[in-house]
């Protein structure tokens, strides 16, 4: 499991590895309770997309990633300020 918490005590997890078109389940904790968070995810050829979720009324929150390429996919967490709160990366084989 690799997470990376970029300020206050947010944690973004999930698996250090995964497999190409399968599902992969990061979970965050530590956020603000029911808050609006951005799942930015940056895929292996540079391209990024973005995913809202809110926590739940203990400042969790799940994301499913199922990537369709190989290599290494960094997700941030951002609130809704833009303020980057926390980060998780996952090795994707094929």
């Amino acid at each position: 499991m690799t997470a990376l918490a970029l300020a206050g005590n947010p944690v973004f997890s999930g698996p250090s590895v995964g497999k190409a078109s399968t599902a992969a389940e990061f979970k965050g904790s530590g956020f603000a309770a029911n808050a609006s968070v951005l799942v930015m995810v940056k895929s292996p050829d540079g391209n990024s997309a973005g995913y809202s979720a809110v926590t739940d009324a203990s400042g969790e929150f799940r994301f499913t990633l199922t990537p369709s390429q190989s290599g290494v996919y960094t997700l941030t967490v951002a609130n809704s300020g833009g303020q980057s709160l926390a980060s998780a990366t996952v090795s994707i084989l094929s």
